[in-house]
């Protein structure tokens, strides 16, 4: 307990805030970010400096009337006063152009701060909603950051020279002078300290309302779900809440609304009485001999630009103040959860995979989803996982190939544990096609070959040297002359043209006619981009495609073909069982139909292993796996 508070105060500190977030400003742009603040401290020293000389001018003018001094010097000040002016501006537009890049460039390096993270962070942390909904913060709170950094930083070489030179030159003249500050500032730090507490409580109140609005009005109007709601008669229903919601959220903000309308006049007129006390107080101290007719007209003729200055200052501190504490907090703590272990292992390839006592459970749950199993996959084998829904086939799956890590146990590849093996080579040889695969809204052409344009992998990220992985592809290279040449030379120089991409296609059955795909394998697969939209069947196809197009040495297929008849499914799979000669591939399904070919049979049950086997060996012996053949066989008579 005393460590999580702990903790909590850490976050909470501005201190701790601006000793994080400054490295992340300075490293987005170095020479800029220091371009930046030198341009802002100059603004600060040459703004207060046009008041100081502004009343220095209005001394000299009054001596020249009254004959005490003569034109030369006169226009010496107004030389002076014109090139501070112009020096101040050049430097203000310097600081405000430049702001507005380095604003930018610190969003970009924060935003990729974040997406570097995710790379880190295990798979199943994916599966928490706390972290899901930690990453759509940290992005507001990455912005939120940068801004609040911006404004300290802005405080601090900007503001405090402006009022340090201002607060000597007016004590030096008369230190009762420095009241105006306090006449000038109270006001407007009670005004911003009221109205952020107002908006804040506002903020939280119309929160739900907000939400409801969203979800209803993506029922009625979201491509997902509005043919449903129109077909199933549910639109006036959800238009009903919509309408009640939106009208909490209206009645609520306009509470919120009235209320810091009338703080805020309220603010102004304190604001107002300040003006006059600034007004009085310069008066009297004229009247009283203490300050002369040319310091009252200077002092008088800056009190908007100090007025302005104080606004700005004290009305960009106290709200980024106020959301420092949930926003910015976001954006640190994201950057803090703990991170996979880093690996140095290079895998060369897969061989037999060794699953010792292995469980698994996922987040925020009791249950273990993988119970203390063990069992090998051989190399070159193609094995099925079968079982009913719920019983552990594609976790195991996602454990195999190193998508999740065990929680307890270990899974060996050609006998190295896969935990200490860089992601990188342990996915380099890998295809998978997943129940829930991604449907992209590229060309059909690029659908297939995302693969190929896989980016320069992150190797710093992964603690691999330039000098590792030059020597790991220098290996795989050598070891695919050696073992595979033919085949690996064929995939390299063909698999791209487009007769072997509707070769593939023609293989999974994805019928190219120019009604479905009138541009052929340039068909943009999205009518948001100009092009068609596909069925569920016609999308398995694409995805099977694209996991048979990427090489491999091991293959899993995890439900890929659910929305595709029995009769083509075995088509594909007969397609699949020749591509697959010679490497390690596993297959999960809940259709019994298209395991008869496979090597062997892998029955699950509540997380374990109840039956291993080819299809007839399990028929004698597996009872679970004999009565989902039996409810089964119907579909696969004739």
């Amino acid at each position: 307990m005393g460590t999580t508070g702990k903790k909590k105060r850490k976050y909470k500190s501005i201190v701790y805030l601006l000793k994080r977030l400054l490295p992340y400003m300075y490293q987005s742009s170095k020479v800029m970010f220091l371009v930046n603040y030198v341009a802002a401290f100059m603004d600060g020293v040459l703004g207060a400096l046009v008041i100081v000389y502004l009343q220095k001018l209005f001394t000299v003018v009054l001596r020249l009337y009254s004959h005490e001094t003569n034109y030369s010097l006169m226009l010496q000040y107004v030389f002076i006063f014109l090139l501070i002016k112009v020096g101040n501006e050049i430097f203000n537009g310097v600081y405000n152009t430049l702001g507005e890049i380095l604003a930018t460039k610190a969003e970009q390096y924060l935003g990729d701060k974040i997406n570097k993270k995710c790379s880190k962070l295990e798979l199943i942390q994916f599966q928490e909603s706390t972290v899901l909904d930690q990453i759509t913060k940290s992005y507001e709170g990455a912005a939120i950051g940068r801004n609040f950094t911006n404004t300290f930083l802005t405080m601090l070489f900007l503001y405090v020279p402006y009022y340090v030179i201002l607060g000597i030159y007016m004590f030096r003249l008369k230190p009762i002078l420095l009241l105006i500050f306090v006449f000038l500032f109270l006001p407007e730090i009670a005004s911003q300290i009221i109205k952020s507490k107002i908006y804040c409580d506002m903020e939280d109140e119309i929160a739900p309302y907000k939400r409801r609005c969203t979800t209803y009005s993506s029922y009625i109007t979201g491509k997902d779900s509005f043919i449903e709601t129109r077909v199933s008669g549910a639109f006036p229903f959800f238009r009903k809440k919509l309408e009640e919601s939106m009208k909490c959220f209206n009645t609520v903000s306009l509470h919120s609304f009235k209320k810091a309308y009338r703080i805020n006049a309220l603010m102004q007129s304190l604001t107002l009485f300040g003006y006059i006390a600034v007004i009085i107080l310069l008066f009297d101290q004229l009247a009283k001999g203490n300050i002369d007719i040319s310091m009252f007209g200077g002092i008088f003729c800056s009190i908007d630009s100090i007025y302005e200055a104080t606004e700005d200052m004290i009305n960009e501190t106290i709200n980024y103040s106020m959301e420092l504490r949930g926003k910015i907090e976001n954006f640190l703590r994201f950057l803090d959860l703990p991170e996979k272990k880093k690996a140095s292992v290079v895998l060369q390839k897969h061989g037999d995979i060794e699953i010792k006592n292995v469980s698994f459970q996922y987040p925020n749950t009791n249950q273990y989803a993988i119970k203390d199993l063990t069992c090998t996959i051989y190399a070159g084998e193609t094995v099925a996982i079968v079982g009913e829904n719920g019983s552990g086939k594609s976790t195991l799956a996602k454990l195999l190939i190193g998508l999740y890590s065990p929680k307890n146990g270990t899974i060996n590849h050609n006998g190295i544990n896969i935990e200490e093996c860089t992601k990188e080579s342990l996915y380099n040889n890998t295809s998978a096609v997943f129940q829930n695969f991604g449907k992209y809204k590229l060309s059909l052409k690029d659908n297939i070959l995302l693969s190929d344009y896989q980016q320069e992998f992150e190797k710093k990220e992964e603690g691999i040297t330039e000098e590792d992985t030059e020597e790991h592809n220098r290996e795989m290279k050598e070891k695919l002359k050696e073992e595979n040449k033919e085949e690996n030379m064929e995939w390299k120089n063909k698999k791209n043209t487009e007769e072997n991409i509707e070769k593939l296609l023609a293989k999974v059955d994805l019928k190219m006619n120019t009604k479905s795909f009138p541009d052929g394998i340039n068909t943009v697969l999205s009518k948001e981009f100009g092009g068609v939209d596909l069925s569920g069947g016609q999308w398995q196809r694409i995805a099977i495609a694209r996991g048979m197009n990427r090489h491999h040495e091991l293959i899993l297929l995890d439900e890929p073909t659910s929305a595709i008849d029995a009769i083509e499914e075995k088509h594909i799979y007969n397609y699949f069982m020749k591509l697959c000669k010679g490497k390690t591939a596993i297959l999960i399904t809940h259709r019994l139909a298209s395991v008869k070919m496979v090597d062997r049979i892998l029955v699950m049950s509540q997380g374990k292993i109840i039956g291993v086997g080819n299809h007839e060996e399990l028929l004698d012996s597996c009872a679970e796996y004999r009565n989902m053949w039996n409810a089964q066989a119907g579909q696969y008579n004739g």
